[in-house]
């Protein structure tokens, strides 16, 4: 929900997308996702070993992103949109 410039997650977090640092060049390359697959069938494929650290977050009412740790570590924010909806979690 958004109330003037600040949004409100459905936990209640308050996000202001003016504190956003915006910046004309990056200092690391973005890492761009081929896709995704649901975490039952990357553990089933052996992508994804049972003690990988994961971050696990709902990012639409029924949708969950299971994502690395050691990607996350590396490159501190992830991003995208799911049912028209942009997302971002940072690390």
């Amino acid at each position: 929900m958004a109330t003037g410039d600040l949004y409100t997650t459905s936990t209640g977090q308050v996000f202001d997308p003016n504190r956003v640092s915006k910046i004309d060049a990056w200092a690391f390359k973005p890492f761009r996702s081929a896709g995704g697959m649901p975490l039952s069938e990357a553990l089933g494929a052996g992508k994804v070993k049972p003690d990988t650290r994961v971050l696990s977050t709902r990012v639409h009412a029924d949708t969950t992103i299971v994502l690395l740790t050691h990607q996350l570590s590396y490159h501190h924010i992830a991003q995208g949109m799911c049912a028209g909806e942009p997302w971002m979690v940072s690390f």
